[in-house]
């Protein structure tokens, strides 16, 4: 048995991002065909590099959300769930770790479809990351809500209703 939320969260991120990250990039692919690497494309906004921006924001929102889903349905997680601190370090680490992807994986992604056609433009990875800085911290809001309701104490008039 784990003896925390955040080692179940870790376990779980550990078998679920690679999956998710060879999505990411089979997605990629299909829109490196659509607008080939040194083709004939003109940089358009919200064209190709934020299609490829919103790839990677989706696919780290969406492992969020399910991350969360699995936590809270899990059988070893369900009496860590009553503990405040265990409840609390595993909404820290959900927030640090989407803050961390953000980076190293977001924006890197970016940057390096970017270069991939030859752009090197500040600009476009500021407004890529603010893009993604919003989406995410939107996702991060909703992941954080979920299981603070998922863990809330139940209000005596709900309970008296049941």
């Amino acid at each position: 048995m784990s003896t925390s939320l955040v080692e179940l969260a870790q376990a779980y991120i550990q078998s679920e991002w690679p999956k998710r990250q060879a999505r990411a990039e089979e997605r990629l692919n299909r829109l490196n065909e659509k607008y080939g690497i040194g083709g004939d494309w003109r940089l358009i906004q919200p064209g190709p590099i934020a299609e490829a921006c919103s790839i990677w924001v989706e696919e780290t929102a969406q492992l969020g959300r399910d991350l969360v889903e699995h936590i809270l349905n899990h059988p070893e997680a369900r009496p860590l769930l009553t503990q405040a601190d265990q409840v609390e370090h595993l909404r820290q680490f959900v927030s640090d770790w989407m803050i961390e992807r953000e980076d190293a994986t977001v924006i890197a992604r970016v940057k390096a479809f970017m270069a991939a056609r030859g752009i090197k433009g500040d600009q476009e990875i500021a407004i890529m990351r603010a893009r993604a800085q919003s989406q995410l911290a939107r996702a991060r809001k909703e992941i954080l809500l979920k299981i603070y309701q998922a863990t809330r104490p139940v209000s005596r008039t709900a309970r008296a209703r049941r």
